[in-house]
């Protein structure tokens, strides 16, 4: 056969290819829905979240937080945010440059490092205190308050026919379950734009008084990790209500030198008491339904909350956006066994990662599920969690993170000249504040140093634009230049070293 005669052929298959082998675009929300998570019974090591990235919920099965001890110590419930932070007084005013320690480096070189020779040097008063602070702490729990007809508190054994889905495409929690004969049945989302907290019950059950909302406040435990809410000393914090508002009220939370506030507002009159020191039992007499905002802030609340039918519409256009917007991977014609598997995980990270890592800072390793490390983040773990977002073509979440770099850039030069080396020299672990922690291994390792270029090019290749290219360029700049300075030939033993000079 002619080259001619095959060429014709081709593009008669071609002409023809469209109307029987053409691609059909991704059912995206088919294919999310359908990996949405439904139980019927708690998973002690899995609570469902929702969140924006910021602040996020962690529900129970009731769809708020009424029965924490049936969770694992490791599964806390908690309300974080990527501005919770809090320090134990500095009674000692420790500071870093009292753990730095000399340490002699190949060409005859001294240099101080906040390095421990071994862990038992971590309990020392100043070493506990700069790794320990600043950390996360959760901003209080939100319960149902569910009594009986003789005044006792419901156990969660006295709950039946408990049902709850993760609804991953409308950024939302929906529970179920019978008590006192009777239906009651929660809603849980978060305000993509503000720390604001969404919840809706509905059941006749309201109308009486037998199903309430407490809202509890807890201190800040010595033992950090993995919850630090501690619930035993009421006496080292204080909460104050300060402000009374159509269908709610503002108080005020003082731990330590730590402030902030928050404020119920809900689309129905609220009798609300208080019991004891830190908690507040909100009820809704004589209606069967009532959406109820709740709102954090470090600062005083003076913006007027979003109406509360407003808020719970752009919970899911802000999540319909997400999902319809960047990259997708169906593994729908896939017959390997595990390829639903795969898909699963797939969607469910997405929506995790938005949930957990795109927020203001870098995220920590456990995201705002609980803590370790004592919140703090791991800038080695930066690309892991959040690189993903410009690469699928959410550019923009990733971007949250981003001023971290550029706020702490002159510290970071700083700590490259006094290593002896050029460029920006950043941390591993670290808070917000932009302190290194001591430690045997941290203030060594060096793997996270290339990172701030790598991110910085990922939203470049997303946005392809100047002003992408301008933001970033010292950030990258400084750190190659500590890379290029960092790393020498160590002719004894022929080969890179990575030790400064």
């Amino acid at each position: 056969m002619s080259n001619n005669k095959t060429l014709l052929m081709l593009l008669a298959l071609i002409a023809a290819a469209p109307a029987t082998a053409e691609r059909k675009p991704i059912d995206r929300q088919a294919l999310v829905t359908r990996h949405n998570p439904t139980i019927t019974a708690i998973d002690k090591s899995a609570p469902f979240m929702v969140g924006n990235g910021n602040f996020a919920f962690t529900a129970d099965i009731t769809g708020l937080q009424t029965f924490p001890e049936q969770y694992s110590s490791l599964a806390p419930l908690l309300i974080e945010s990527q501005w919770s932070w809090h320090s134990f007084p500095n009674t000692g005013k420790f500071t870093l440059e009292g753990a730095l320690k000399p340490i002699k480096v190949p060409h005859r070189k001294t240099v101080k490092y906040p390095a421990l020779s071994n862990w038992d040097e971590a309990k020392a008063a100043n070493i506990q205190w700069l790794r320990e602070n600043p950390h996360r702490f959760s901003l209080g729990r939100l319960a149902l308050h569910l009594e009986g007809e003789d005044g006792k508190r419901a156990t969660f054994a006295d709950l039946s026919a408990t049902k709850q889905t993760l609804d991953m495409w409308n950024g939302k929690i929906t529970s179920s379950f019978t008590w006192l004969g009777k239906p009651v049945e929660v809603e849980t989302s978060v305000y993509p734009y503000r720390d604001i907290l969404i919840v809706k019950v509905k059941s006749p059950l309201l109308s009486d008084g037998h199903v309430g909302i407490d809202l509890k406040f807890a201190g800040v435990s010595h033992n950090l990790n993995p919850d630090p809410s501690d619930w035993a000393h009421p006496d080292t914090h204080h909460t104050e209500q300060i402000a009374e508002c159509p269908g709610g009220f503002v108080v005020r939370r003082d731990i330590d030198a730590t402030q902030y506030f928050v404020r119920v507002q809900a689309d129905k009159t609220l009798r609300v008491k208080k019991d004891g020191q830190h908690e507040y039992q909100m009820f809704a007499p004589g209606v069967n339904e009532v959406t109820m905002l709740v709102i954090f802030q470090p600062q005083m609340i003076t913006e007027r909350p979003p109406p509360a039918d407003k808020a719970s519409l752009e919970v899911p256009s802000w999540w319909q956006n997400y999902w319809m917007n960047g990259g997708f991977v169906d593994l729908t014609g896939s017959k390997h066994p595990r390829a639903n598997e795969l898909q699963r995980r797939i969607i469910m990270s997405q929506y995790l990662t938005a949930v957990n890592s795109a927020g203001t800072v870098p995220p920590q390793e456990e995201g705002l599920f609980s803590n370790s490390w004592n919140g703090k983040f791991h800038l080695e773990m930066h690309p892991w969690h959040a690189a993903h977002f410009a690469i699928w073509g959410r550019p923009e979440l990733l971007e949250r993170s981003m001023p971290w770099y550029l706020a702490h850039l002159e510290e970071a030069k700083a700590r490259a000249k006094a290593n002896g080396v050029k460029g920006a020299w950043w941390p591993k672990m670290v808070g917000p504040e932009g302190r290194e922690s001591p430690s045997t291994v941290n203030p060594f390792i060096m793997w996270q140093q290339p990172h701030p270029i790598y991110l910085a090019e990922a939203l470049y290749n997303a946005r392809k634009d100047q002003y992408t290219l301008d933001r970033y360029k010292d950030l990258v700049f400084e750190t190659a230049n500590l890379l290029a300075s960092w790393s020498f030939y160590d002719k004894r033993h022929n080969a890179t070293s990575s030790v400064p000079r």
